[in-house]
């Protein structure tokens, strides 16, 4: 396979973002990627996001 579509996933908490990429070959998935943003606080309070200028 000339490329590798990857599958992203997100997790947005009130203290940090986590994301992960993955990819399907032949035998299974496999982690392509993974990250960890900590966020500064009060951008996301109680599941809202109040600065959202913070996430770019």
């Amino acid at each position: 396979m000339a490329f590798n579509i990857w599958k992203i996933g997100l997790h947005i908490q009130q203290h940090e973002v986590l994301a992960v990429a993955i990819v399907r070959e032949a035998s299974g998935w496999y982690l392509q990627r993974w990250w960890r943003i900590p966020l500064t606080p009060q951008v996301i309070v109680d599941g809202h996001i109040r600065e959202p200028e913070q996430l770019v």
